[in-house]
């Protein structure tokens, strides 16, 4: 894979989350993060099919109200995932972050439990 294209994806996913890329040099962490978010993002030249028709399906389905979302299960792995579209997600979540904490999360002191 092009090193220019993974490096222009991160920073585009970066943008759309409204996170920070890290430059990891080789290093075990996130590509990129926020107050929220801890994100590992990976790219292909092609995405299965049957995953693109699938999350078309769901997205198709929705209301403007509603959230189209693809849970992908596997009997040999004891995992079950939710694919969505970036747009949706930063719609529904990292707009409405954004909007609801415009200076970032709000300080939460925690008590630890007895």
């Amino acid at each position: 894979m092009n090193e220019k294209r993974w490096k222009y994806e991160q920073r585009r996913i970066a943008r759309a989350l409204n996170c920070t890329r890290i430059k990891n040099l080789g290093e075990p962490g996130p590509d990129m993060e926020s107050e929220f978010l801890k994100v590992e993002a990976r790219d292909r030249a092609d995405l299965p099919q049957w995953l693109l028709t699938s999350l078309g399906k769901a997205r198709g389905f929705a209301s403007p109200h509603q959230l189209g979302l693809l849970v992908i299960t596997s009997s040999s792995e004891l995992q079950t995932l939710v694919v969505m579209d970036l747009r949706d997600y930063r719609d529904w979540y990292v707009d409405t972050l954004l909007k609801a904490f415009p200076f970032g999360p709000p300080e939460v002191e925690y008590e630890p439990e007895p």
